[in-house]
C-alpha cells in the first residue's frame, strides 16, 4: 500500500494516495476479515506477549506515518535511505 503512493508530492497528495491506496486494499480483499491490521489489533489488542507487541507496533508505525504525513516535505522514500523510524521491529527496512 505505501510503495505505490509514495511517488505523490509530500504532503496532502501523499496522504490522499495512502489513503486511497488502503481503501484499494480493502476493495481487494486481500486478507478475509478487512485490513490486516485492524483486524489483528482487534484479535491481540488486550493480549501481551511478542506478537501482540508486533501488531501494536504495526499499528502504531501505519498511524504515525498518516499523522505526520500532512507536515512532511521531502522525506526520503523507506527503504531507500529513509528516515530510522520507519524500520520495522528488530531493524528491518520497511518494504518499499
Amino acid at each position: 500500500m505505501i510503495a505505490p503512493a509514495w511517488p505523490a508530492a509530500a504532503g496532502a497528495p501523499r496522504l490522499h494516495a495512502l489513503l486511497a491506496q488502503w481503501v484499494a486494499y480493502l476493495r481487494a480483499e486481500v486478507f478475509p476479515g478487512g485490513c490486516f491490521v485492524a483486524s489483528t489489533s482487534a484479535e491481540y489488542g488486550h493480549r501481551t506477549g511478542r506478537v501482540a507487541d508486533a501488531v501494536r507496533a504495526l499499528k502504531r508505525e501505519w498511524l504515525d506515518l498518516l499523522e505526520r504525513e500532512p507536515g512532511d516535505r521531502g522525506r526520503r522514500r523507506p527503504g531507500r535511505g529513509g528516515v530510522p523510524d520507519r524500520r520495522l521491529p528488530g531493524g528491518r527496512q520497511h518494504p518499499s
